[in-house]
């Protein structure tokens, strides 16, 4: 929730899984949620431990924005693409290696 953009696929559960261990959320979870959705919302998402879909948290205000799984990497992978490194390291995390950064 300290993100500019919140972008997930349909499938995703979005929530506070802290709440169902018994642990407060950390780094502001419960008061940056307040601040997203509305109160009534956000009190049910940190008191029932709701998890909801990614449909339901961009109607809520959650998500900046969905889409299908297959569509995801390329989608966020054109929001991000700023510089070659910026791009290497995107690149690289998806693919699960190390980035080869060449300082451009």
């Amino acid at each position: 929730m300290a993100c500019h953009f919140r972008i997930a696929a349909r499938g995703a559960k979005i929530g506070l899984p802290e709440v169902e261990l018994g642990v407060v959320p950390a780094r502001g979870g419960t008061q940056r949620l307040t601040r997203t959705v509305e109160r009534a919302r956000a009190l049910e998402i940190m008191l029932l431990a709701k998890k909801l879909s990614a449909d339901e948290a961009f109607a809520v205000g959650l998500l900046t924005e969905v889409y299908q799984p297959d569509e995801l990497d390329e989608r966020v992978l054109e929001r991000v693409m700023t510089s070659e490194d910026l791009r290497e390291g995107v690149t690289a995390l998806f693919q699960k290696r190390p980035p080869a950064f060449k300082g451009k």
